[in-house]
This record gives C-alpha cells, structure tokens and sequence, in this order.
C-alpha cells in the first residue's frame, strides 16, 4: 500500500492489496471475536471487500474507533483516549486471563 500526496490520510491510499485467503485463515483458526478499525473509510472498504468472509462468520463483531489522527479534530486528544479505553480490550487482563 502507499499513499499518494505525500500523505497518510486514508483516502490518499492507492494500490490497496486485499487477502481475503489469509483473512479467512486468521479468522478460522484463532476465534477472533472483534475487528477494529481507526477508520469509518477502512470499515467501509473492509465491508465491501470482504463481503463472503462476512457471511461465513457472522458472530464477529466490528467496533470502528476515533480516527488517531491529529487531523480528525471533531474529538480532543482526550476524548480519544477515553474513547478507546472504553472501546479496546485491556490486553493485560486477556494475557493474565490466559486470553493472549
């Protein structure tokens, strides 16, 4: 993937490769219950692309979160944060839950 513009903003992407083999290989072997994107562009796309894989595991649940990037002003930085505390796992408690 690269970007075009000089930029790393999502709609800038070209070239966009999609592995919908690997994708669906991740997904059945490793129980993957949520899939987050920093995006609504990449859930978009995500969706369009990858509609069969969709189909075949309807139990995964998709959580969009505020964009990271400084460019997406709507939030403050602390909102943000707040945001993905309360939307992301804490890794620590899977890993010691024998999760991860």
């Amino acid at each position: 993937m690269r970007a075009k513009k000089n930029s790393n903003l999502d709609v800038n992407l070209k070239n966009l490769v999609f592995n919908t083999k690997e994708i669906d290989i991740i997904l059945s072997k490793h129980g993957i219950e949520k899939i987050y994107f920093t995006s609504r562009f990449v859930e978009k796309i995500f969706k369009s692309k990858f509609k069969d894989i969709i189909l075949k595991f309807p139990k995964v649940e998709f959580v969009t979160l505020p964009s990271p990037s400084p460019r997406y002003a709507r939030m403050k930085i602390a909102e943000k944060i707040t945001k993905y505390k309360e939307l992301l796992p804490n890794l620590r408690d899977l890993h010691l839950q024998g999760g991860i």
